[in-house]
């Protein structure tokens, strides 16, 4: 039996060495077309830059502090003036709800905070003449 296994063992190497053909190499710059297609290039071009624009559209509604939203009415806090005395201490006006606040601070310090009242225009040049 052993000599039947080896036998058929012998004839199946002999048939694939018999059979295998040689793999001829491509001369260089005789490659066939890669198959890429232009309009696919530009169609990836395209899709990128309409996802870096709408990248940049996100992070600038998130560093804003709110996204934008139909229908959206305003801030209801604002800064109306700011005034450096020195180098370390800033005057800020803010204005929330028809309320104002005047707030000195420093980098690193709140120095004061208080409710101011709103002068018309009208009543503050009345006022200095």
């Amino acid at each position: 039996m052993r000599s039947q296994t080896d036998m058929l063992a012998l004839i199946a190497a002999l048939t694939t060495s018999l059979c295998s053909v040689p793999a001829y190499a491509q001369a260089i710059g005789q490659a066939p077309e890669d198959g890429i297609s232009w309009i696919r290039v530009i169609a990836s071009v395209i899709l990128c830059l309409v996802l870096a624009v709408a990248a940049a559209l996100v992070l600038r509604a998130r560093m804003s502090g709110t996204l934008p939203t139909a229908g959206t009415t305003g801030r209801r806090l604002r800064v109306v003036e700011r005034l450096r005395l020195s180098p370390q201490v800033t005057v800020t006006l803010l204005s929330c709800d028809a309320v104002e606040f005047i707030i000195v601070h420093s980098p690193t310090t709140l120095l004061t905070m208080e409710t101011v009242t709103a002068v018309p225009p009208a009543e503050a040049g009345a006022q200095q003449g």
